[in-house]
Protein backbone atom coordinates (compact mmCIF):
# COMPACT_ATOMS: atom_id res chain seq x y z
CA UNK A 1 0.00 0.00 0.00
CA UNK A 2 1.16 3.54 -0.41
CA UNK A 3 0.94 5.87 2.19
CA UNK A 4 1.24 9.87 2.52
CA UNK A 5 1.72 11.00 6.54
CA UNK A 6 1.30 14.93 6.25
CA UNK A 7 2.92 16.78 9.11
CA UNK A 8 3.16 20.28 10.45
CA UNK A 9 5.27 21.08 12.87
CA UNK A 10 3.36 23.68 15.07
CA UNK A 11 5.18 24.04 17.94
CA UNK A 12 7.92 21.68 20.08
CA UNK A 13 8.55 18.58 19.06
CA UNK A 14 5.95 16.13 19.63
CA UNK A 15 4.08 16.69 16.09
CA UNK A 16 7.34 15.24 14.06
CA UNK A 17 8.36 12.83 16.20
CA UNK A 18 4.94 11.14 16.28
CA UNK A 19 4.40 11.30 12.36
CA UNK A 20 8.60 9.82 12.47
CA UNK A 21 7.59 7.09 14.12
CA UNK A 22 3.71 6.02 12.81
CA UNK A 23 6.16 6.51 9.29
CA UNK A 24 8.86 3.82 10.59
CA UNK A 25 6.47 1.57 11.52
CA UNK A 26 4.37 1.54 8.84
CA UNK A 27 7.32 1.53 6.27
CA UNK A 28 8.31 -1.73 8.54
CA UNK A 29 5.06 -3.50 7.72
CA UNK A 30 6.33 -3.30 4.31
CA UNK A 31 4.08 -0.14 2.87
CA UNK A 32 6.06 2.13 0.94
CA UNK A 33 5.59 5.32 3.20
CA UNK A 34 6.01 9.25 2.04
CA UNK A 35 6.14 11.59 5.17
CA UNK A 36 5.18 15.48 3.90
CA UNK A 37 6.47 17.88 6.32
CA UNK A 38 6.37 21.40 6.26
CA UNK A 39 9.35 21.54 9.08
CA UNK A 40 12.45 19.59 7.88
CA UNK A 41 15.24 20.82 10.15
CA UNK A 42 12.94 19.60 13.31
CA UNK A 43 12.60 15.94 11.40
CA UNK A 44 16.52 15.85 11.28
CA UNK A 45 17.02 16.53 14.77
CA UNK A 46 15.02 13.38 15.51
CA UNK A 47 16.80 11.48 12.77
CA UNK A 48 20.31 12.00 13.61
CA UNK A 49 21.78 10.19 16.04
CA UNK A 50 24.38 11.89 18.98
CA UNK A 51 27.79 11.86 18.33
CA UNK A 52 28.59 9.25 19.95
CA UNK A 53 25.43 6.80 19.40
CA UNK A 54 25.07 4.45 22.30
CA UNK A 55 23.18 1.85 19.98
CA UNK A 56 23.81 0.11 16.62
CA UNK A 57 20.24 0.69 15.49
CA UNK A 58 18.64 -1.35 12.57
CA UNK A 59 18.33 0.81 9.47
CA UNK A 60 14.96 2.19 9.12
CA UNK A 61 12.48 1.27 5.89
CA UNK A 62 12.93 3.72 3.21
CA UNK A 63 11.07 6.66 3.59
CA UNK A 64 10.79 8.96 1.10
CA UNK A 65 10.51 12.63 3.11
CA UNK A 66 9.11 15.59 1.06
CA UNK A 67 9.41 18.83 2.07
CA UNK A 68 5.61 20.14 1.96
CA UNK A 69 5.76 23.77 0.70
CA UNK A 70 2.25 24.02 -0.81
CA UNK A 71 -0.64 22.33 -2.02
CA UNK A 72 0.76 21.39 -4.90
CA UNK A 73 3.70 19.52 -3.24
CA UNK A 74 0.11 17.72 -1.29
CA UNK A 75 -1.79 16.94 -4.55
CA UNK A 76 1.34 15.57 -6.22
CA UNK A 77 -0.02 12.79 -3.46
CA UNK A 78 -3.09 12.09 -5.00
CA UNK A 79 -2.12 8.67 -6.44
CA UNK A 80 -1.36 7.32 -2.72
CA UNK A 81 -3.62 4.96 -1.40
CA UNK A 82 -3.64 6.54 2.17
CA UNK A 83 -3.39 10.03 3.48
CA UNK A 84 -2.81 10.27 7.10
CA UNK A 85 -3.13 13.57 8.15
CA UNK A 86 -1.80 14.69 11.71
CA UNK A 87 -3.69 15.89 14.29
CA UNK A 88 -6.28 17.89 12.23
CA UNK A 89 -3.04 19.58 9.96
CA UNK A 90 -5.32 20.30 6.73
CA UNK A 91 -4.02 19.58 3.26
CA UNK A 92 -4.54 22.91 1.76
CA UNK A 93 -7.62 25.72 0.17
CA UNK A 94 -7.37 23.80 -2.89
CA UNK A 95 -6.60 20.13 -2.49
CA UNK A 96 -9.56 18.67 -1.29
CA UNK A 97 -11.49 20.14 -3.96
CA UNK A 98 -9.34 18.50 -6.57
CA UNK A 99 -9.02 15.59 -4.78
CA UNK A 100 -12.82 15.14 -5.09
CA UNK A 101 -12.79 15.51 -9.11
CA UNK A 102 -10.42 12.05 -9.13
CA UNK A 103 -12.13 8.78 -9.98
CA UNK A 104 -10.31 7.21 -7.45
CA UNK A 105 -9.10 9.47 -4.48
CA UNK A 106 -6.88 7.88 -1.72
CA UNK A 107 -8.87 7.38 1.87
CA UNK A 108 -8.23 9.50 3.98
CA UNK A 109 -7.91 9.30 8.07
CA UNK A 110 -7.39 11.75 10.56
CA UNK A 111 -4.74 10.65 13.29
CA UNK A 112 -5.78 12.70 16.54
CA UNK A 113 -4.14 13.51 19.63
CA UNK A 114 -4.43 11.32 22.82
CA UNK A 115 -6.49 10.98 25.41
CA UNK A 116 -7.85 8.81 28.38
CA UNK A 117 -11.26 10.66 28.38
CA UNK A 118 -14.23 8.74 27.95
CA UNK A 119 -15.57 10.48 24.93
CA UNK A 120 -12.66 8.92 22.70
CA UNK A 121 -14.25 5.44 22.31
CA UNK A 122 -17.52 7.07 21.33
CA UNK A 123 -16.39 9.00 18.63
CA UNK A 124 -13.29 7.14 17.34
CA UNK A 125 -13.25 5.52 13.64
CA UNK A 126 -16.54 7.68 13.11
CA UNK A 127 -16.72 9.34 9.53
CA UNK A 128 -16.95 12.94 8.78
CA UNK A 129 -18.38 13.67 5.19
CA UNK A 130 -16.48 17.20 4.30
CA UNK A 131 -19.50 19.49 3.61
CA UNK A 132 -18.30 20.62 0.27
CA UNK A 133 -16.27 18.00 -1.63
CA UNK A 134 -18.33 15.12 0.10
CA UNK A 135 -14.92 12.92 0.75
CA UNK A 136 -15.26 10.97 3.70
CA UNK A 137 -12.43 10.92 6.32
CA UNK A 138 -12.09 9.44 9.35
CA UNK A 139 -11.43 10.50 12.79
CA UNK A 140 -8.47 8.27 14.44
CA UNK A 141 -8.00 8.84 18.48
CA UNK A 142 -5.90 7.06 19.87
CA UNK A 143 -6.67 6.40 23.09
CA UNK A 144 -6.02 3.53 25.86
CA UNK A 145 -9.13 1.66 25.61
CA UNK A 146 -10.32 -1.23 23.08
CA UNK A 147 -12.67 0.85 21.50
CA UNK A 148 -10.29 3.57 20.85
CA UNK A 149 -7.44 4.10 18.42
CA UNK A 150 -4.77 2.89 20.07
CA UNK A 151 -0.80 3.48 20.83
CA UNK A 152 1.95 3.18 18.86
CA UNK A 153 4.48 0.84 19.66
CA UNK A 154 7.04 -1.44 17.88
CA UNK A 155 6.53 -4.87 17.53
CA UNK A 156 9.96 -5.61 19.83
CA UNK A 157 9.81 -2.70 22.01
CA UNK A 158 9.10 -4.72 25.17
CA UNK A 159 11.43 -7.19 24.36
CA UNK A 160 13.82 -4.43 24.38
CA UNK A 161 13.30 -3.18 27.64
CA UNK A 162 13.60 -6.68 29.35
CA UNK A 163 16.90 -7.29 27.37
CA UNK A 164 18.30 -3.82 28.64
CA UNK A 165 17.31 -3.99 31.88
CA UNK A 166 19.09 -7.16 32.20
CA UNK A 167 21.94 -6.41 30.77
CA UNK A 168 23.65 -4.63 33.19
CA UNK A 169 27.57 -4.22 31.49
CA UNK A 170 25.15 -3.34 28.63
CA UNK A 171 23.59 -0.27 30.59
CA UNK A 172 26.99 0.52 31.69
CA UNK A 173 28.38 1.32 28.46
CA UNK A 174 25.33 2.74 27.03
CA UNK A 175 25.73 5.22 29.66
CA UNK A 176 29.38 6.07 29.69
CA UNK A 177 28.71 6.63 25.16
CA UNK A 178 26.51 9.58 26.24
CA UNK A 179 29.05 10.74 28.53
CA UNK A 180 27.93 9.17 32.56
CA UNK A 181 29.67 7.54 35.07
CA UNK A 182 27.07 6.12 37.43
CA UNK A 183 27.35 5.32 40.48
CA UNK A 184 25.78 1.81 42.62
CA UNK A 185 24.00 4.16 45.13
CA UNK A 186 22.99 7.00 42.62
CA UNK A 187 19.47 8.26 41.75
CA UNK A 188 18.78 8.41 37.82
CA UNK A 189 16.14 10.97 37.13
CA UNK A 190 15.67 11.97 33.40
CA UNK A 191 14.03 14.96 33.26
CA UNK A 192 12.35 16.83 29.79
CA UNK A 193 9.46 19.14 30.55
CA UNK A 194 8.15 22.32 29.08
CA UNK A 195 10.48 25.52 30.82
CA UNK A 196 7.72 26.37 32.93
CA UNK A 197 7.63 23.19 34.83
CA UNK A 198 7.73 24.20 38.48
CA UNK A 199 11.18 22.48 39.41
CA UNK A 200 11.96 23.94 42.78
CA UNK A 201 11.02 21.18 45.08
CA UNK A 202 12.06 18.75 42.99
CA UNK A 203 15.89 19.97 42.46
CA UNK A 204 15.96 20.64 46.93
CA UNK A 205 15.06 17.32 47.60
CA UNK A 206 17.58 16.08 44.96
CA UNK A 207 20.29 18.38 46.75
CA UNK A 208 18.83 16.51 50.23
CA UNK A 209 19.88 12.96 48.77
CA UNK A 210 24.33 12.38 49.56
CA UNK A 211 24.51 11.01 46.47
CA UNK A 212 22.32 11.55 43.03
CA UNK A 213 22.85 11.85 39.33
CA UNK A 214 19.92 13.93 37.40
CA UNK A 215 20.18 14.06 33.85
CA UNK A 216 18.63 17.51 31.97
CA UNK A 217 17.40 16.29 28.58
CA UNK A 218 17.36 14.87 26.31
CA UNK A 219 16.73 17.63 24.14
CA UNK A 220 15.80 19.96 27.48
CA UNK A 221 14.42 23.33 27.20
CA UNK A 222 17.17 26.38 27.17
CA UNK A 223 14.68 27.76 30.13
CA UNK A 224 14.84 24.65 31.78
CA UNK A 225 18.48 24.74 31.57
CA UNK A 226 18.84 27.96 33.69
CA UNK A 227 16.60 26.94 36.24
CA UNK A 228 18.51 23.85 36.77
CA UNK A 229 22.04 25.54 36.77
CA UNK A 230 20.93 28.26 39.47
CA UNK A 231 21.57 27.25 42.95
CA UNK A 232 19.03 26.37 45.54
CA UNK A 233 17.10 29.38 46.91
CA UNK A 234 18.15 28.74 50.17
CA UNK A 235 22.26 29.16 49.13
CA UNK A 236 22.91 25.44 49.80
CA UNK A 237 25.60 24.09 46.60
CA UNK A 238 24.69 21.13 44.34
CA UNK A 239 26.89 18.91 46.54
CA UNK A 240 26.57 15.59 44.84
CA UNK A 241 23.90 17.00 42.59
CA UNK A 242 25.77 15.69 38.76
CA UNK A 243 23.78 17.76 36.14
CA UNK A 244 23.94 16.38 32.83
CA UNK A 245 22.43 18.20 29.33
CA UNK A 246 22.14 15.81 26.66
CA UNK A 247 21.41 16.56 22.96
CA UNK A 248 18.23 14.84 21.62
CA UNK A 249 18.86 11.60 20.91
CA UNK A 250 17.90 8.81 18.14
CA UNK A 251 14.60 7.34 18.77
CA UNK A 252 16.35 3.97 20.14
CA UNK A 253 18.52 5.40 22.35
CA UNK A 254 15.81 7.53 23.92
CA UNK A 255 13.78 4.38 25.08
CA UNK A 256 16.69 2.71 26.76
CA UNK A 257 17.62 5.81 29.11
CA UNK A 258 13.47 5.94 29.74
CA UNK A 259 13.86 2.33 30.73
CA UNK A 260 17.26 2.16 32.82
CA UNK A 261 15.82 5.37 34.89
CA UNK A 262 14.39 5.73 38.34
CA UNK A 263 12.47 8.66 37.60
CA UNK A 264 10.99 10.29 34.26
CA UNK A 265 9.86 13.27 33.90
CA UNK A 266 8.03 13.29 30.59
CA UNK A 267 5.72 16.04 28.57
CA UNK A 268 3.66 16.19 25.45
CA UNK A 269 2.39 13.04 24.10
CA UNK A 270 5.37 11.27 22.35
CA UNK A 271 8.02 10.91 25.36
CA UNK A 272 4.50 10.43 27.83
CA UNK A 273 3.75 7.23 25.96
CA UNK A 274 7.29 6.33 25.52
CA UNK A 275 7.53 6.21 29.45
CA UNK A 276 4.66 4.79 29.82
CA UNK A 277 5.97 1.68 27.78
CA UNK A 278 9.33 1.91 29.88
CA UNK A 279 7.06 1.02 32.68
CA UNK A 280 9.81 3.33 35.10
CA UNK A 281 7.76 6.01 37.50
CA UNK A 282 7.12 8.75 35.94
CA UNK A 283 5.52 12.76 36.08
CA UNK A 284 3.78 13.75 33.39
CA UNK A 285 3.41 17.55 31.94
CA UNK A 286 0.54 18.00 30.14
CA UNK A 287 0.83 20.50 27.24
CA UNK A 288 -1.45 23.55 28.85
CA UNK A 289 -4.56 23.90 26.60
CA UNK A 290 -7.39 26.85 26.70
CA UNK A 291 -9.53 26.61 30.00
CA UNK A 292 -7.51 23.88 31.57
CA UNK A 293 -8.27 21.28 29.16
CA UNK A 294 -5.35 19.64 29.58
CA UNK A 295 -6.66 18.97 33.63
CA UNK A 296 -9.20 17.20 32.60
CA UNK A 297 -7.28 15.14 29.80
CA UNK A 298 -4.96 14.59 33.06
CA UNK A 299 -7.35 13.54 35.35
CA UNK A 300 -8.52 10.71 32.83
CA UNK A 301 -5.43 9.49 32.88
CA UNK A 302 -4.69 9.55 36.35
CA UNK A 303 -7.83 7.69 37.36
CA UNK A 304 -7.48 4.98 34.48
CA UNK A 305 -4.17 3.35 35.84
CA UNK A 306 -2.75 2.27 39.02
CA UNK A 307 -1.26 4.59 41.06
CA UNK A 308 -0.73 5.72 44.71
CA UNK A 309 -2.86 8.70 45.42
CA UNK A 310 0.18 10.45 46.39
CA UNK A 311 1.52 10.19 42.74
CA UNK A 312 -1.83 11.77 41.65
CA UNK A 313 -1.53 14.60 44.07
CA UNK A 314 1.53 15.08 42.73
CA UNK A 315 1.25 15.40 38.83
CA UNK A 316 -2.58 17.41 39.47
CA UNK A 317 0.28 20.08 41.30
CA UNK A 318 2.59 19.91 38.78
CA UNK A 319 0.38 20.56 36.16
CA UNK A 320 -1.79 23.72 37.55
CA UNK A 321 1.78 25.58 38.34
CA UNK A 322 1.82 24.91 41.72
CA UNK A 323 5.30 23.88 42.74
CA UNK A 324 5.60 20.41 45.04
CA UNK A 325 7.02 20.96 48.40
CA UNK A 326 9.86 18.75 49.08
CA UNK A 327 7.57 16.33 51.51
CA UNK A 328 5.68 15.45 48.39
CA UNK A 329 8.81 14.42 46.05
CA UNK A 330 10.40 12.82 49.57
CA UNK A 331 7.36 10.79 49.30
CA UNK A 332 7.08 9.85 45.72
CA UNK A 333 10.75 8.66 46.09
CA UNK A 334 9.97 6.83 49.15
CA UNK A 335 7.38 4.90 47.21
CA UNK A 336 9.92 3.99 44.91
CA UNK A 337 9.23 0.30 44.68
CA UNK A 338 5.36 0.99 44.58
CA UNK A 339 5.70 3.30 42.08
CA UNK A 340 7.48 0.87 39.76
CA UNK A 341 5.64 -2.17 40.35
CA UNK A 342 2.32 0.37 39.56
CA UNK A 343 3.74 1.33 36.34
CA UNK A 344 5.01 -2.48 35.35
CA UNK A 345 1.23 -3.59 36.16
CA UNK A 346 0.11 -0.59 33.80
CA UNK A 347 2.53 -1.39 30.61
CA UNK A 348 1.29 -5.05 31.45
CA UNK A 349 -1.84 -4.17 31.11
CA UNK A 350 -1.86 -1.90 27.39
CA UNK A 351 0.63 -4.40 26.09
CA UNK A 352 -2.50 -6.86 26.02
CA UNK A 353 -4.36 -4.85 23.59
CA UNK A 354 -3.38 -4.15 19.74
CA UNK A 355 -0.98 -1.36 18.87
CA UNK A 356 -2.03 1.86 16.76
CA UNK A 357 -0.75 0.67 13.70
CA UNK A 358 -1.96 -2.85 14.10
CA UNK A 359 -5.28 -1.59 14.42
CA UNK A 360 -5.08 0.98 11.51
CA UNK A 361 -4.20 -1.51 9.10
CA UNK A 362 -6.87 -4.44 10.23
CA UNK A 363 -9.62 -0.92 10.24
CA UNK A 364 -8.35 -0.88 6.48
CA UNK A 365 -8.53 -4.75 5.22
CA UNK A 366 -12.07 -4.59 7.06
CA UNK A 367 -13.44 -1.39 5.20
Amino acid sequence: MRITIFCKVIDNLGDAGIAWRLARQLGARGHAVCLLIDDRATLQRLQEPVRRQALATAADAPIDIITWRDDDDALAQADADLWLETFACGYGVSVLPALAKRRHPPRLINIDHLSAEDWVGQYHGLPSPHPATGLHQTYWLPGYGTDSGGLLREPELLLQHRLWRSDAPGQERFLRALGLERQPDELLVTLFCYPDAALQGLLATLYERPSHLLILGPGGDAAVGNILAAPPQSGRRHGACHLHRLPLLHHQDYDRLLGLADFNIVRGEDSWVRAQWAARPLLWQAYVQAEGAHLEKLEAWLQAQPMPESARALHRRFNSGITPDTAAWQEIFAQSSTLAAAAGAWRDHLSQQSDLVSRLLHHLDDA
